[in-house]
C-alpha cells in the first residue's frame, strides 16, 4: 500500500518550521512572525485551503519496522546538504 508519513517529533506549525529553519540557518528566528491560514489565504493568490490539523499517525509505518527520524534532525541534514551543494556551485 501507500503510506503518507512524517518524521518523528511533536506536531509543528508552519510558524514552528519557519523558526527552526531560521535558527538552523544561523538567522534570528525572532524575525519570523506568525500568521493564520485564513490570513495567508487572503493575501496569497491561489492559496490552497489548509487543514486545521494535518498530522499523521506513525502507528502503521512503525508496524513495518520502519522508525522515522526526528524532523528537526532531518531538517538540519537537509539544510546542511543544501548549503554544501550551493557552495559547490559558487
Amino acid at each position: 500500500g501507500i503510506y503518507h508519513l512524517q518524521n518523528e517529533g511533536p506536531a509543528a506549525s508552519w510558524f514552528d518550521l519557519a523558526k527552526a529553519i531560521y535558527e538552523l540557518s544561523g538567522y534570528d528566528s525572532g524575525q519570523v512572525r506568525p500568521t493564520s491560514a485564513d490570513e495567508y489565504s487572503r493575501t496569497v493568490a491561489m492559496a490552497a485551503p489548509r487543514p486545521r490539523n494535518s498530522t499523521f499517525s506513525l502507528e502503521k509505518i512503525r508496524a513495518t519496522g520502519y522508525e522515522p527520524t526526528a524532523y528537526l534532525v532531518r531538517l538540519a541534514d537537509y539544510l546542511k546538504a543544501k548549503s554544501e551543494a550551493s557552495q559547490m556551485v559558487d
